[in-house]
C-alpha cells in the first residue's frame, strides 16, 4: 500500500504515524513544508520519498503535487492528522480519486454545529449548542439555556481559545474576546461530567468493567464520586 503522508516531521509526534505505517508495511511518501535535509535519519529512512511544498494548505499546489507523485506510483490513501491540515487532504483526495474522508464529512468533524446538526438529523440526542456572528446571537443562546456555556472560536484547534462563562457579569468580557478573532463562536452547554453515554446494547464485558472501576473507586476512597455518578444518572430523572 502506498500511502502520502502529510507533514511527516512536525510536530515531532508526526514522525510516529510514518513509522507505524512503515512498520504495518506500507510504503510512505511524505509532503511537508520542511526541506529535505532538515529531516532527520530516521524520518528519511521511514519514508520511500519527499516532496516539499511551500504550504500543505494550499490546495492548488497539494493538489499538483499529489497528481504529479501519482504519475509514478498508484496512491492508496493520502491522510493528514493535524486538525488544520485535513480539510487541504479531503480536497486533494477528492480531487485526485484517492479513498478516504470525504470533503463534506471533514467539514461536519471540523464545523461542531453542523456535525451536531447532522447528529440530530439522523436522530442522534445532542447537548445544545449554537453559532454566533454576533453578541445578540450569544445573548439570546444564554436566554434560552442559562448560564453556565462555553465559547470558543470556530477556527481555532482543539480547545484552544475555549472560555467557560458563568454569570451574566463574564458574558460583556466574553463576547468582546471571541468576536475579536475572525469567523463565527461555537457555544455550547457545559454537560454533567459524571452522566454516562449509553451504547445501544450493553455487553456482559461493560458491566464487569464498570463493577470492578466502582469497588476500587470505593476502596480508594472516591466513593463520592459513586455517589455522585448515581445521582447524575439515576436519582435526578
Amino acid at each position: 500500500m502506498n500511502v502520502i503522508f502529510l507533514e511527516p516531521s512536525f510536530p515531532d509526534n508526526q514522525r510516529q504515524f510514518v513509522r507505524a505505517l512503515r512498520e504495518a508495511g506500507a510504503t510512505v511518501i511524505g509532503i511537508g513544508e520542511r526541506p529535505a535535509d532538515w529531516l532527520d535519519g530516521e524520518v528519511r529512512g521511514w519514508l520511500a520519498h519527499y516532496e516539499q511544498v511551500p504550504s500543505v494548505v494550499d490546495e492548488g499546489r497539494l493538489i499538483d503535487t499529489v497528481r504529479r507523485i501519482q504519475g509514478h506510483v498508484w496512491v492508496d490513501r493520502l491522510e493528514a492528522t493535524i486538525e488544520a491540515h485535513v480539510m487541504a487532504a479531503a480536497r486533494a483526495r477528492e480531487a485526485c480519486t484517492i479513498p478516504g474522508t470525504s470533503v463534506h464529512t471533514t467539514y461536519l468533524c471540523r464545523d461542531k454545529p453542523a456535525m451536531k446538526d447532522a447528529l440530530r438529523a439522523a436522530g442522534v440526542p445532542c447537548a445544545r449548542s449554537a453559532a454566533a456572528r454576533a453578541g445578540d446571537d450569544i445573548r439570546a443562546f444564554v436566554a434560552e439555556v442559562g448560564f453556565p456555556i462555553v465559547v470558543k472560536p470556530a477556527a481555532a484547534a482543539g480547545a484552544s481559545g475555549a472560555e467557560r462563562v458563568d454569570s451574566p457579569a463574564e458574558l460583556d468580557g466574553a463576547i468582546r474576546e471571541i468576536l475579536a478573532h475572525p469567523g463565527p463562536a461555537l457555544l455550547d452547554v457545559v454537560t454533567n461530567t459524571q452522566e454516562l453515554s449509553m451504547p445501544p446494547r450493553i455487553e456482559a464485558a461493560q458491566v464487569k468493567g464498570f463493577g470492578l472501576w466502582a469497588i476500587r473507586a470505593v476502596m480508594n476512597g472516591r466513593g463520592d464520586e459513586l455517589v455522585d455518578l448515581t445521582v447524575s444518572n439515576f436519582l435526578s430523572r
